[in-house]
């Protein structure tokens, strides 16, 4: 069986089984990885269950462990800390639980550049700041492409955190950049962003709901916000002339690339500049953390830690500088990536 195909029964299995995997205590996820045996990957093809920290099998329960093995296929447990996305910049504690990556950002990627290139200080005028991500066509027009975090202040589309038109200002708020002088860009277009506090409940649900408690002490099942596939947006400068396709410490974009399990990639933020990683799960459900709420996430890229508060929106490029993902969340273990091609295609957009 080639490896596509065991990479894709694995991901079958973890549909089937995520919804038990994840009542464990400190479980906040699931992938498809490389099973890892005394720190080294092998090339079997694993559940990897990511927890938020590791645990000695003797301080748990036989409910709480993750079984070795299910329904015939090995796991494998990641630990990956608190996933958050990203978009905010770096406080203190973060800075003292983070000092691996620790680092004064570069200067020129924090001020005002025109034309301004991928990997530089933005932001919708609300919003601290997050990176700049790349240049993408869409219907003959150029785009910045970010987070909607980054670029739509984290709307779900109903909630008026953001609207068509908005300012984007380059470099982001935090950095100094205010609306008129430093605006680069208008919001064009973006996902909605659902948390798992959003109420998706009509009106007659709702009510429906208190009256079967009064009277007989049930509901209806809650309509639950629906998971997140990407979190994304789309900016339409102000003028093509003030934004390059360039990424700063890195160049062109040649393309795209398939992600593959194990390959090294790249990334050039506002925060940590030009980093690098390594791709370790695919097809990942996982819960990130987002100001007092959390973010469900389904379908994302799991690599190693190459990020910091402020990186969000960073485009995630090969080693040959080929497109895998867009940065959007992480923590002092891992960094999380929509895959790029399912970004493109809800914009219906390429590469520039």
């Amino acid at each position: 069986m080639g490896l596509e195909h065991r990479i894709q029964d694995v991901a079958a299995l973890q549909a089937k089984v995520l919804p038990n995997v994840r009542r464990k205590p400190n479980v906040v996820g699931c992938g498809v990885g490389y099973k890892h045996t005394a720190g080294r990957a092998t090339d079997s093809i694993s559940l990897v269950v990511l927890v938020r920290k590791k645990e000695p099998e003797g301080v748990l329960s036989q409910a709480e462990r993750v079984e070795k093995e299910i329904d015939g296929v090995s796991t494998d447990v990641i630990e990956v800390g608190d996933m958050r996305l990203l978009g905010s910049l770096p406080a203190a504690t973060w800075q003292e639980t983070n000092p691996s990556l620790r680092r004064v950002p570069e200067p020129e990627r924090l001020r005002r550049v025109r034309p301004a290139p991928a990997g530089v200080s933005i932001g919708h005028y609300q919003v601290s700041a997050g990176t700049f991500g790349a240049v993408v066509r869409r219907r003959g027009r150029l785009y910045i492409l970010s987070n909607n975090h980054v670029l739509a202040n984290a709307s779900n589309g109903r909630d008026g955190k953001a609207k068509v038109g908005d300012p984007i200002v380059q470099p982001g708020a935090y950095d100094g950049g205010v609306v008129g002088h430093d605006t680069i860009a208008r919001l064009a277009a973006f996902a909605p962003l659902y948390r798992t506090n959003d109420n998706q409940q009509s009106v007659f649900t709702r009510g429906l709901n208190q009256l079967l408690r009064a009277l007989f002490r049930v509901s209806l099942t809650p309509e639950r916000s629906p998971n997140n596939i990407i979190d994304a947006a789309l900016a339409e400068p102000v003028d093509n002339t003030v934004i390059s396709p360039e990424i700063m410490g890195i160049g062109r974009v040649a393309g795209m690339a398939r992600p593959e399990l194990g390959m090294k990639v790249r990334k050039s933020g506002r925060t940590t500049g030009v980093t690098q990683g390594k791709l370790l799960a695919v097809h990942v459900e996982m819960e990130v953390g987002y100001g007092d709420s959390t973010v469900e996430f389904t379908d994302q890229l799991l690599f190693s830690r190459m990020s910091d508060p402020g990186d969000s929106g960073a485009l995630v490029v090969s080693e040959t500088g080929q497109g895998v993902g867009l940065l959007f969340a992480g923590s002092d273990k891992a960094t999380l990536a929509n895959p790029l091609e399912t970004v493109l295609k809800a914009f219906d957009a390429t590469l520039v």
